[in-house]
């Protein structure tokens, strides 16, 4: 299933800073839910400079932002007017958007596209992803067309599938509903949803089987500000905090 990521909070749903061609902008409020529990709320902006997302934990405010084309990205303590800046993996593109692949190559981690194949009617492209140490590689089913996984099977024998219901309208985006299915060795199934936009390749809805809800609501497809992705005035530099809700001063 696609990742946006939604950050922090797990909100930032499947935008993470990473290049494509097509440049996507647009500003939405994401809300995650759990089953008797409170919803957790923020607002997501996607750039030519990157992705913001601003939230609330524990009653103090917080933005993180990732700039691939930088190579930076930062965790602003709004209340404190202090800031967290750490590299990221850079991007030579000011476009932010998906992947391109399931996985990037590096020292830690062998990815390689086998060929392609037929899956469900679908053409899609075959990958094994092998974490350095690991006994057994991941085998994936990629669709390069939405950059996302249609399948994956994990070490573990989990089954992890997606499959295309049908087109329907989201909030006068034209979107897709698909049924995920997560099938576990011993013939067990657990089913999920997501409806995904094609024209912002992001999953404006997530339903997990244990009952958890990621949504982006209330789209403005315009560029943010730029201002929202620099330092604010007055804003202090501080060292790596031990945990989010501490700051070394």
């Amino acid at each position: 299933m696609k990742k946006i990521v939604i950050g922090t909070l797990g909100l930032i749903l499947n935008y993470s800073a990473v290049a494509q061609a097509k440049e996507i902008h647009l500003s939405a409020e994401a809300v995650m839910t759990m089953p008797k529990a409170k919803a957790q709320k923020g607002l997501l902006f996607v750039g030519k400079s990157g992705t913001r997302f601003d939230y609330s934990q524990q009653g103090r405010k917080f933005a993180r932002i990732e700039m691939p084309a930088k190579g930076i990205a930062r965790i602003l303590f709004l209340d404190e007017k202090k800031y967290l800046e750490f590299t990221m993996p850079a991007v030579n593109s000011s476009s932010v958007g998906h992947v391109a692949q399931p996985c990037q190559p590096s020292a830690n981690l062998e990815c390689k596209k086998l060929g392609d194949e037929v899956f469900n009617k679908m053409k899609v492209e075959s990958w094994t992803v092998l974490p350095k140490g690991a006994p057994k590689a991941i085998s994936i089913l990629w669709d390069k067309t939405r950059k996302m996984m249609i399948s994956q099977v994990l070490p573990n024998g989990v089954k992890i599938v997606n499959r295309l219901i049908g087109k329907e309208k989201y909030e006068n985006l034209d979107v897709e509903r698909w049924e995920t299915a997560f099938n576990t060795p011993d013939g067990k199934t657990q089913k999920g949803s997501m409806i995904y936009a094609p024209a912002l390749e992001v999953a404006v809805v997530e339903k997990q089987p244990n009952g958890m809800v990621k949504e982006l609501h209330n789209f403005k497809l315009t560029e943010p500000k730029q201002s929202l992705f620099e330092i604010p005035a007055g804003f202090k530099k501080i060292s790596q905090p031990s945990s989010t809700g501490s700051i070394k001063k």
